[in-house]
């Protein structure tokens, strides 16, 4: 039995000259290993592909044809993300994998180079674990979870985001679904999970207290009508988590329709400014350390 925070995870995102994986190449790579929610190693770089960047998506990720003219060579590049992947063993995360995987399988496949390793979807994840009206794209969730995307539909910065997405959707998964191993969230992600209604005997007054909670990190609990504790937790974004909970009347997880359903009070505590100013300064001085090939 693998824990979840035993294992290492490479979040990747890449940026194409079009949809196809076989057809079309990427230009611009981001690869980040996280491991027990920490930000350990990184790689990232433009590639020369060799093929024209169309003006509409030049234009989305502010990449020019004339840039990608001087980058790193594809042999040079995805050698080099090869060796990043396979120094140890790792699981292979992006959101919407599929895409992102098969770039990367194909570009392997013209080297001669071999990729086996789990593949991880955070939009699989997150269409399992958030409210279902929530948008799931990477700017949506970004947001929602209180990342900001300096460089939107940029890899490096994108893929930030999704190192962000991933450490809070595990939380989730482990408080929600009581989800601890690898492999159990490997297979999640392909279950079908149907929603459960519940809404809370006293939501109307719950929702009222949510409104004045800031979204900062916190430790909250959930009351039933007899002021038992029926359910704990921490998390980085108190107002978001617990919106999650009450202001929606659908649940995924059939554990929390239950403890919702039951709920009548909850209180929360924020964490001090020096447990939050750690937080954010751990990850500004490992952002202002990365280097650009």
């Amino acid at each position: 039995m693998c824990l979840i925070e035993n294992n290492s995870f490479v979040v990747v995102d890449v940026e194409t000259t079009g949809s196809d994986p076989v057809s079309n190449r990427i230009f611009d790579i981001a690869c980040i290993r996280v491991e027990n929610e920490k930000i350990v190693d990184n790689f990232y770089s433009l590639v020369n592909p060799h093929q024209f960047i169309p003006p509409f998506i030049s234009k989305l990720t502010g990449v020019s044809n004339k840039q990608v003219y001087s980058a790193p060579e594809p042999p040079q590049v995805f050698s080099k993300v090869h060796h990043f992947l396979n120094t140890k063993p790792s699981i292979f995360v992006a959101h919407n994998a599929s895409f992102d995987f098969s770039f990367i399988k194909n570009a392997f496949n013209r080297l001669n180079l071999k990729i086996d390793v789990p593949v991880l979807c955070t939009l699989k994840l997150a269409r399992k674990l958030l409210p279902k009206d929530l948008k799931k794209n990477v700017g949506f969730l970004a947001n929602y979870f209180y990342h900001d995307i300096e460089n939107r539909h940029r890899a490096y910065d994108d893929c930030l985001a999704t190192v962000t997405i991933l450490n809070e959707l595990i939380k989730i998964a482990k408080s929600d679904f009581d989800i601890f191993t690898i492999h159990d969230l490997l297979a999640f992600q392909n279950k079908p999970v149907r929603a459960t209604k519940a809404r809370s005997q006293n939501a109307d007054a719950i929702l009222k207290k949510i409104e004045h909670i800031p979204s900062e990190a916190g430790f909250f609990n959930i009351f039933d009508k007899e002021g038992n504790i029926i359910f704990s937790s921490e998390t980085n974004f108190l107002q978001s988590r617990l919106f999650s909970f009450f202001g929606y009347d659908e649940h995924y997880s059939k554990k929390i329709a239950r403890i919702i359903k039951n709920s009548y009070d909850i209180s929360w505590k924020i964490n001090s400014e020096g447990e939050n100013l750690f937080q954010q300064n751990t990850l500004f001085d490992y952002l202002t350390e990365k280097i650009k090939l």
